[in-house]
């Protein structure tokens, strides 16, 4: 989890309800969430004890260097009692205000997983984000995001996969208006090398109005790199979105990214 610090507003006034996540180099999940607009996210009229919780990356999709992604997702109930949730997909580079979504229901301590979970429950070929809105707060959401390989040149065995653990974040686990979040340990090197990693940001926004994202970058001796936003960053409802390589291709390593508002 990243680092919290009073830091952010908006140019709008708005709060910044957002969930950042690092992904394929090594996992690091930030969510920004505003006071003025609890209203609006989508726990906000749920019973006592519900709860949302969002998988802010997932794919069935291909990638770069031949890299063909999955995500199996599994859902647990911890409870005493029977559990219902539904499980929406937020596609990515698109508002979902109204997403599509998929329901469920099963009895007490046990776990239900959809392997593939895009295309075998929402039959979609893409990237985007997960919610999930259960009727208990007793509710465990996590994910592996993996390549699964195919014919390769490195001697593979064809079917094998690795991957990274993404966890499903309650939303009430996000930093609030008027604090910023913090993204240690990234690196970014050409591909070509065959060392270190690549560096790619998702931002996902868990509210139905439009935000703004400031994404300040630096080196681990505090060397200010450059800074992303505007329309590349900024997020209508429910939106999310891949910043690839955001360090750039020539290469960065030891960095720091700073999330706060414009």
């Amino acid at each position: 989890m990243a680092s919290r610090r009073s830091a952010a507003t908006s140019s709008r006034g708005q709060a910044l309800p957002i969930i950042v996540s690092l992904i394929l180099a090594t996992s690091g999940i930030v969510l920004l969430s505003g006071r003025d607009e609890r209203a609006t996210l989508p726990g906000a009229g749920l019973a006592v004890g519900a709860a949302v919780l969002y998988v802010p990356a997932s794919a069935h999709a291909p990638g770069a260097n031949g890299a063909d992604w999955r995500t199996d997702l599994e859902v647990h109930n911890a409870g005493s009692t029977g559990l219902t949730y539904t499980l929406d997909l937020l596609k990515r580079d698109n508002a979902n205000a109204t997403p599509r979504a998929g329901r469920s229901r099963w009895g007490r301590s046990k776990s239900a997983r959809y392997a593939d979970v895009l295309w075998n429950v929402f039959s979609y070929t893409g990237a985007a984000a997960l919610r999930v809105t259960a009727s208990s707060d007793q509710v465990v959401v996590t994910s592996r995001t993996y390549n699964l390989i195919g014919t390769n040149p490195w001697g593979l065995p064809e079917g094998s996969s690795f991957g990274q653990f993404v966890p499903g974040i309650l939303d009430s686990q996000a930093i609030s208006y008027g604090e910023e979040g913090r993204l240690i340990q990234l690196t970014q090197r050409d591909a070509t090398s065959l060392q270190e990693f690549r560096t790619n940001v998702t931002i996902l926004n868990v509210t139905g109005s439009v935000v703004d994202v400031r994404i300040d970058l630096y080196r681990a001796d505090g060397t200010y790199l450059g800074v992303k936003q505007g329309a590349e960053t900024q997020l209508r409802p429910y939106e999310t979105r891949q910043l690839n390589q955001i360090f750039g291709p020539g290469g960065r390593s030891g960095t720091v990214t700073r999330w706060s508002s414009p």
